[in-house]
């Protein structure tokens, strides 16, 4: 179960404003690009699923997210993921452009957990559709007690998101967790970045067109 603290920055400048305060050099820093899928029952849709193929650093993972949600700014979702061969990924996604019709997952990925679970939940899906695609910049920094702080600059065809997300499933007492978020609010006030709790998922934006 992935849980994460999700903060939304209102804008360009409270997005540098966290950055200089976490030191302005990440310890890590990724261009991802994001593909979504969609079925030909849109089934992962009703059961607030989503099916995303990842693209950064010459790598490719595949995540299933089940009952994704978001709540007073803790997102939480099931996660199964497959790191999968770059080229028969990308092999895969220029099918899926090229083609208006729903496209069968090729052979090699048919051991990956992914799409075992996928089976075994939903026989019922026989091909896939693209649903659409955004990039973003993560950058990665160091906070406290060895939490890292991901910053995401997201760009979608109608415009850019910002966003702070912090995973805290390691942390097993909801206490804790309490402290962990308390402590970053108070962080962000002191420093005057302004945020608010993240609604909506990045893919929910990306279907809504707008940055919640």
């Amino acid at each position: 179960m992935e849980i994460e603290i999700k903060f939304r920055l209102l804008d360009k400048l409270q997005y540098q404003k966290l950055i200089q305060f976490l030191g302005g050099k990440p310890i890590q820093k990724h261009f991802q690009n994001n593909f979504y899928l969609t079925d030909n029952l849109d089934l992962l849709k009703k059961n607030k699923g989503a099916l995303r193929f990842r693209f950064w650093d010459e790598k490719c993972l595949i995540t299933l997210k089940a009952g994704h949600t978001i709540k007073d700014g803790i997102g939480t979702c099931e996660e199964i993921e497959d790191f999968v061969d770059l080229k028969e990924a990308n092999n895969f996604m220029n099918n899926l452009r090229n083609s208006k019709e729903f496209q069968k997952i090729p052979k090699l990925f048919d051991n990956l957990k992914v799409f075992q679970r996928i089976q075994k939940d939903f026989p019922e899906i026989t091909g896939w559709k693209l649903l659409g695609n955004f990039s973003n910049v993560r950058k990665v920094f160091n906070w406290k007690n060895n939490l890292h702080i991901e910053v995401d600059k997201t760009k979608y065809d109608f415009g850019i998101g910002y966003e702070l997300e912090l995973e805290i499933q390691g942390v097993e007492k909801n206490e804790e967790r309490d402290k962990i978020k308390e402590d970053l609010i108070n962080d962000l006030k002191r420093n005057e970045i302004l945020f608010q709790p993240t609604k909506s998922t990045k893919l929910a934006n990306f279907i809504n067109k707008k940055i919640d």
